[in-house]
C-alpha cells in the first residue's frame, strides 16, 4: 500500500456525520486497533512509524524555517532538554486511539521508555498529545501512557491559541475527511502554533491505487473521487507559509502468510 499526499471532495453533512458515527463504533467495540492498518503489533504501523522518523528527526543547528514536507512524513527541530536527552513536542491531529502517537513518540525518542511518566510533560505542557473529535476514541487515547488526549476536530484546534507551541504536527489518515475548502485555513492555523523550524506531516493514501491493488472498477471510480493529487495539498501548505514543502511516496507490500 502507497502513503501519499492526496486531495479530498467536500463531504456533505450527513457524510461527516456518518464518518463520526463510524469511528465511535469501532472505538467502542474495539475494533479499531484490531485492523492490520491501526494494530500496535502490526507490521505495517511500524513501518509507517520508520518513514515518518525519517522526516522527523531534529534538525542539526538550531531552527529552522518552518517546513512541510507535505507527505508521508515530515521533520521538525527539537527544542526543550530533559535529563541531557533532546525532546520535540508532538501533537497527532485526528490519532484516534493515540496507539501510532505512543509508537511514533517512542520511536522518535520523545517518549524513551514505556510508561515513562517523567518525560510526560516539558514544564506545564504535554510533550505528546492526541486531538480527536471522537469522545470514544479520546476516552481510549486517555490509557495510553505518555499521550495526553484532547477532544477537538482539526479545523478547530488549529485555530486555537491557547496551545503552546510545538514542533512536530502529524495529520495521519485525517485529511481526506476534510472539505476541502477548509485545506488553507487548517494549515495556516498549524503554521501559527509551530514553533520556529517546526514541521507539519500529512500521511495519506494516493490517488491512483495501482493495477494490483485488489479492488474492483466502480470502487476505484469512487477513490480518486475522494482522494486527488498531491498539488492541491502543497499548494494549501505553501499559502500557509511553509517552506521545504516537499512530497514523498512509499510503497509497503503485504505478503501472504
Amino acid at each position: 500500500m502507497s502513503c501519499h499526499i492526496g486531495m479530498l471532495l467536500r463531504p456533505a453533512p450527513a457524510e461527516l456525520a456518518a464518518t463520526c458515527k463510524h469511528y465511535e463504533s469501532v472505538a467502542a467495540g474495539g475494533a479499531y486497533e484490531s485492523a492490520v492498518f491501526y494494530c500496535p503489533e502490526s507490521g505495517f504501523m511500524s513501518w509507517v512509524a520508520a518513514r515518518c522518523l525519517t522526516h522527523i528527526r531534529p534538525s542539526e543547528g538550531g531552527a529552522t524555517p518552518k517546513q512541510c514536507p507535505v507527505s508521508t512524513t515530515a521533520g521538525a527541530d527539537t527544542v526543550p532538554k530533559r535529563n541531557g536527552r533532546p525532546r520535540s513536542r508532538l501533537v497527532d491531529i485526528g490519532g484516534g486511539t493515540g496507539s501510532f502517537t505512543a509508537v511514533l513518540a517512542h520511536a522518535a525518542g520523545i517518549l524513551p521508555g514505556v510508561g515513562a511518566n517523567d518525560v510526560r510533560h516539558h514544564g506545564d505542557e504535554p510533550l505528546v498529545l492526541c486531538v480527536d473529535p471522537c469522545p470514544e476514541m479520546v476516552q481510549r487515547a486517555r490509557s495510553v501512557k505518555g499521550v495526553t488526549a484532547l477532544q477537538d476536530n482539526a479545523l478547530s484546534f488549529s485555530q486555537r491559541r491557547d496551545i503552546k507551541r510545538y514542533d512536530i504536527a502529524l495529520l495521519k489518515e485525517v485529511v481526506h475527511h476534510l472539505p476541502a475548502a477548509d485545506l488553507d485555513q487548517l494549515y495556516a492555523g498549524i503554521w501559527c502554533q509551530l514553533s520556529p523550524g517546526g514541521v507539519v506531516c500529512t500521511v495519506t493514501r494516493p490517488h491512483n491505487l495501482g493495477r494490483d491493488f485488489p479492488l474492483f472498477a466502480a470502487c476505484r471510480e469512487i477513490w480518486r473521487d475522494n482522494q486527488g493529487e498531491a498539488a492541491v495539498y502543497e499548494s494549501a501548505v505553501r499559502r500557509a507559509g511553509f517552506v521545504a514543502v516537499k512530497t514523498h511516496e512509499e510503497t509497503f507490500e503485504f505478503r501472504q502468510g
